[in-house]
């Protein structure tokens, strides 16, 4: 008598088909059971970065300086006046700024480095809710630090954020649900209370404030949003916040609590908030009583359970890039990243760069590793090249499960990645089947880029794709449904994943 295996094989027929994967340029997926996942999703992404048509291995970083303070900067904030742009430094209880050509030790001997800072009047002011804000200028190219004077508000040490919001700074007071601003076009001196707490109604501490317009600029239209630690969202509109008839109260709402006020940032028209669950991007909370969760739902919620007490969480929009992050320290001098793309929303995760904190300057990505005092420059060019050496990049998928295009049992017997490389790149892969826990199979394979798809040395201009070598790779095991996984290390190489393909035999209808 035949096993069910056995009876599945015979059922085989002879003739082999064929089918293409698409590369999953839908992101890593943390929200979905895989038997539901979207087969252009991926179960796992790591260090590769879906685009629109294919997914590639994430850009390296360089490093820039370095500069002549303390290690582990824990504040990277843009400095910007119609003269001179710089980026100001936070590590070791000074504050250091940093331009193309010089840094400069501005001032020392603070409590905290965890600064918030707006740019405001070609000046910057700087709080951390512990020291004394300070108050940063540059003329001819040199900068000037003093601390900040306010009235109005009694120790100003309390002042641990700050937001621009029409002509004013609105500053958020620690342990607090109220905030206090400044008068039109000042960036500190008399500053007035406004009275969040009686209008919070789940009570709680203002955390931060951002802006949102409909338009997505500056414009009369923006909206003030105030969060509060609870979770409560309250939106307002206006100019003058000591003028009933000027300011009032448009939305209250409710989302699970933001992580930090360094998890709020603003882009384009759009707030993303990181909460201990998910990824929030208002307007979307205003738009929908209960907006769906993201596809970042399960890994949010899965690091703020394991890292909630480490330091470190951000949120950085790199708009020029393309990208933004939430840096998700994981030990005392670790860290990953879980990145989206800009456009599509998809996401991944990135490692090699341990960081506490990150930083965009001119138009550019910084971070400093752990541990060092070094400037580098992120999302730049290929492979980790902090010094003379590089770190190669280990890329890792675990794709969605396909059932092939159809649903009846079958058997895979070869498959080959579609991929473009430079030089040769080694790559481990192998399938699951039927969402099982462990691979079937597990092997490593060599790609090379041939020299062109006519053979000659100059490449051809009738070929828009420039794959490597075809490489067809024998597997085994059958089910109804193939899972890919793939992992490779990567050094100084530019690597496309296009599609994969899969050539099967086929068995019988599944019911």
């Amino acid at each position: 008598m035949l096993s069910q295996r056995q009876y599945l094989r015979q059922a085989m027929q002879n003739k082999t088909q064929m089918f293409s994967q698409p590369p999953p340029i839908g992101g890593w997926n943390t929200r979905d059971d895989i038997s539901i996942m979207d087969p252009k999703d991926a179960a796992y992404l790591e260090n590769w970065f879906p685009d629109t048509t294919a997914v590639r291995a994430r850009k390296g970083c360089r490093l820039y300086s370095s500069v002549s303070c303390s290690p582990n900067f824990e504040t990277l904030i843009e400095f910007n006046s119609p003269e001179v742009s710089g980026l100001i430094i936070g590590s070791g209880g000074s504050l250091v700024a940093k331009n193309d050509t010089t840094n400069t030790v501005l001032a020392s001997a603070f409590i905290k480095n965890e600064w918030q800072g707006v740019n405001f009047n070609s000046q910057m002011v700087l709080v951390n809710g512990t020291d004394l804000p300070q108050n940063i200028q540059a003329s001819n190219a040199t900068f000037t630090c003093a601390p900040q004077t306010f009235s109005g508000v009694g120790d100003p040490r309390n002042l641990i954020d700050a937001h621009v919001f029409k002509t004013r700074v609105f500053y958020v007071h620690k342990d607090s649900a109220d905030f206090y601003y400044t008068e039109t076009d000042a960036i500190g001196g008399s500053l007035t209370r406004f009275p969040l707490s009686r209008v919070a109604r789940q009570g709680g501490s203002l955390v931060t404030i951002r802006s949102w317009t409909v338009d997505g600029g500056d414009g009369p239209d923006d909206i003030a949003v105030f969060f509060m630690s609870t979770g409560e969202v309250l939106a307002y509109q206006g100019t003058d916040p000591g003028r009933s008839g000027q300011w009032g109260l448009i939305g209250r709402y409710q989302m699970p609590e933001v992580i930090g006020r360094r998890c709020v940032e603003q882009s384009a028209g759009k707030i993303y908030a990181i909460t201990k669950s998910d990824l929030v991007i208002l307007p979307d909370v205003f738009q929908q009583l209960t907006p769906p969760p993201s596809k970042l739902t399960g890994a949010i919620s899965s690091a703020w359970e394991k890292y909630r007490n480490q330091r470190g969480w951000q949120f950085t929009v790199f708009q020029s890039g393309g990208i933004a992050l939430l840096n998700v320290p994981t030990g005392a001098t670790t860290s990953e990243q879980y990145v989206i793309n800009l456009k599509t929303s998809a996401a991944t995760k990135y490692t090699g760069w341990n960081t506490f904190c990150f930083g965009v300057w001119d138009n550019r990505l910084f971070f400093s590793p752990y541990g060092t005092s070094a400037l580098v420059q992120g999302h730049y060019g290929v492979g980790d090249k902090l010094g003379s050496t590089i770190t190669p990049i280990t890329v890792r998928a675990e794709l969605a499960p396909t059932n092939l295009g159809q649903q009846q049992y079958k058997r895979p017997k070869d498959y080959r990645m579609r991929i473009s490389n430079e030089g040769t790149l080694s790559i481990s892969s192998g399938f699951k089947y039927d969402f099982s826990g462990r691979p079937e199979f597990y092997f490593s394979h060599t790609y090379e880029t041939p020299n062109s798809a006519w053979g000659s040395p100059w490449g051809s201009a009738w070929s828009h794709e420039d794959y490597s070598k075809d490489l067809w790779l024998g597997a085994s095991g059958e089910g109804t449904h193939v899972q890919l996984r793939n992992e490779s290390v990567v050094s100084s190489q530019n690597l496309t994943w296009h599609r994969t393909d899969y050539r099967f035999e086929m068995g019988p209808q599944v019911i």
